[in-house]
This record gives structure tokens, C-alpha cells and sequence, in this order.
């Protein structure tokens, strides 16, 4: 996948660099770009759920920790002393629905209070690669207005909103049923 725009919110940049996490951080990028998705230019044809479990399957190969509460997919943690741990959390955007947008983010709020994470990348569909993925799915313009008018608590948070496009116009991704 290719990303197309990177959004900071709530000094996330800064967070990250001086917790230690920059390393982290590229390889989230890099999990990305090494996934690789082809989709048919078709609206609502592809499969949401496959780009979402292609992701998870690059994040599983790099020994990322899966997370099923929070609000959160994935983290990776690092030790900074003996006492203090610091972690990066990742959540994918790709193949929810875009009307609980609202209470994955206070989910992921809380994750912030409960000092779950320290940071976090929210991994979403550009507008195009969205309009080409199975209906609901969430795109930029979705978590961006989230963010940003509807709960907009959470722009304050450490969160970098990561948007992607597929790689190429090809063949259609089967919906999983």
C-alpha cells in the first residue's frame, strides 16, 4: 500500500520522537508499504476485509502483540528502564464500519487515560482507495471530521492518522463471506 498523507494531532510527532518510538513508528510505515493491494476501480467491489487481514498478517510476521480490547489492533512496546515501559499502538481503520468511527475513538481515548499507549496511528483508506472498498468502510474524510468536528477531545490526543491508497488497478478483491 502506499501512503498518502501523514496528520498529526495532539503533538503526537514530538511524543513520539522523544519516547523512543521513531523507529516504531517506520516500521508501521513500512509494514504498509510492504503489503501489497491490488484492486478492481469499481465502487463497493473490493473487500475491506481482505486488505484488512493482508495488514494483520504483515503485523503477525513482525511480532507485533495483537489487542482486542482498548480500541486498539496492535502494539509494540520498549523498555526504557527497568520501571518504564513506553508503547505505540495501531489502529486499523480499513475494514469497520464507518458509524462506530465515533466509539472506536473513544475506545481508544481511554486507552490514553488508562496509559495503555503513549501514541497512536490510525491507519485508514484515502477517499479514493475508500470509494472502491466495500460499502461502510471508513475513509480519511471519516476519521478527519471525526477528529476534528464531531469528538474533536481527540485531536488533542497523540494520534497520527496514516492514509492509504492501493498499489494498483488490476483485478477485484473478493469480498470474504
Amino acid at each position: 500500500m502506499i501512503i498518502t498523507n501523514e496528520n498529526f494531532y495532539g503533538g503526537s510527532m514530538n511524543k513520539i520522537n522523544r519516547l523512543g518510538l521513531t523507529d516504531i513508528y517506520i516500521e508501521v510505515k513500512d509494514i504498509i508499504s510492504s503489503t501489497y493491494i491490488e484492486i478492481l476501480d469499481k465502487t463497493n467491489s473490493n473487500s475491506a476485509g481482505e486488505v484488512r487481514k493482508r495488514l494483520d498478517n504483515e503485523f503477525l510476521s513482525r511480532e507485533w502483540i495483537k489487542e482486542n480490547k482498548n480500541g486498539l489492533n496492535w502494539f509494540k512496546e520498549r523498555g526504557v528502564n527497568q520501571e518504564i515501559i513506553v508503547r505505540l499502538g495501531v489502529m486499523l481503520q480499513i475494514s469497520s464500519r464507518s458509524d462506530s468511527l465515533t466509539r472506536d475513538i473513544v475506545l481508544l481515548r481511554n486507552s490514553f487515560y488508562a496509559d495503555n499507549i503513549d501514541a497512536c496511528i490510525l491507519v485508514v483508506p484515502n477517499d479514493e482507495t475508500g470509494s472502491y472498498l466495500t460499502d461502510r468502510t471508513p475513509s480519511a474524510k471519516d476519521v478527519l471530521r471525526c477528529l476534528e468536528v464531531d469528538f474533536k477531545e481527540a485531536a488533542n490526543l497523540p494520534i497520527v492518522v496514516l492514509e492509504v491508497n492501493y498499489d494498483r488497478i488490476g483485478r477485484i478483491m473478493p469480498k470474504l463471506y
